[in-house]
């Protein structure tokens, strides 16, 4: 991974601040490199067979020359683009900072010094973004032991979790503990278990797919690791409050609302 690499340059080349609704975007021909800070979001990153789901406070690492398409009921992000010398990967990269305030603010920071448009603006961020990295280096090299295991298990739900016949005893399987033992330690880290990690991160990804407009409930459900549109729209229901159908139409209500108060 990108962030826990020694000896890496970096020459800035743009920063952002984005805040979308409802997308679905396929982003292709980038020949530069991106980081980027997920404030807010349930966007769904889909390349090269995969998908990686995001959430609040998703570090990533978006790597030249990959192609990928992002969907999400709502996306809010700090990106910076960027060329990377030393390193070379056709991963899209991504991690859950334990420290979000700080790295956010940090983020912010190198956003707005970089819209002040100063002369030496280059200069200032490229620093800026070398104590942020220099920060998140630390902060992967610290993780080790049962928390990298607890990663690996989230990173492989991540990776699989629209596969409706992937179990825990699977997820266990790819580490050195058995499944119950997998269960306590989501429980003391995260106060879940890792089935219901499991559940909310479907539950995630059905939500942004409804948000999109562009899936029926059958194809989201299909989507998101249900094999029973049924089955799906009862779990949908007991967690949301509402039907998955009814979901949608009322996000799509408040939207326009929303749109309208701003205009």
């Amino acid at each position: 991974m990108i962030f826990s690499k020694h000896k890496l340059s970096f020459r800035i080349l743009d920063v952002f601040k984005i805040s979308h609704h409802n997308v679905k975007m396929f982003n292709h021909d980038r020949h530069f490199g991106a980081i980027s800070y997920r404030v807010h979001s349930d966007a769904v990153i889909e390349y090269d067979g995969k998908t990686l789901q995001m959430q609040d406070h998703s570090v990533a690492y978006f790597p030249p020359d990959t192609d990928y398409l992002r969907t999400a009921g709502i996306d809010e992000i700090y990106v910076v683009h960027l060329d990377v010398i030393g390193y070379d990967t056709h991963e899209i990269e991504t991690f859950i900072t334990q420290h979000p305030e700080e790295t956010e603010q940090a983020f912010k920071a190198i956003y707005e010094e970089w819209e002040k448009k100063k002369r030496n603006r280059y200069y200032t961020v490229s620093a800026m973004f070398s104590s942020l990295f220099s920060e998140l280096f630390e902060e992967c090299s610290e993780t080790s032991g049962e928390n990298s295991y607890l990663l690996h298990a989230i990173d492989y739900m991540n990776m699989h979790f629209q596969d409706p016949a992937l179990t825990i005893p699977e997820v266990a399987a790819t580490l050195p503990m058995s499944p119950v033992y997998l269960r306590k330690l989501f429980n003391r880290e995260l106060g879940i278990s890792p089935k219901e990690y499991l559940t909310q991160l479907r539950l995630k990804r059905a939500k942004s797919f409804l948000l999109s407009g562009y899936y029926s409930v059958s194809e989201v459900a299909n989507a998101c690791g249900f094999d029973d549109e049924k089955y799906f729209s009862v779990v949908f229901r007991n967690a949301v409050g509402v039907s998955p159908s009814k979901y949608r139409y009322e996000f799509s209500e408040e939207e326009m609302k929303r749109l309208a108060e701003d205009t």
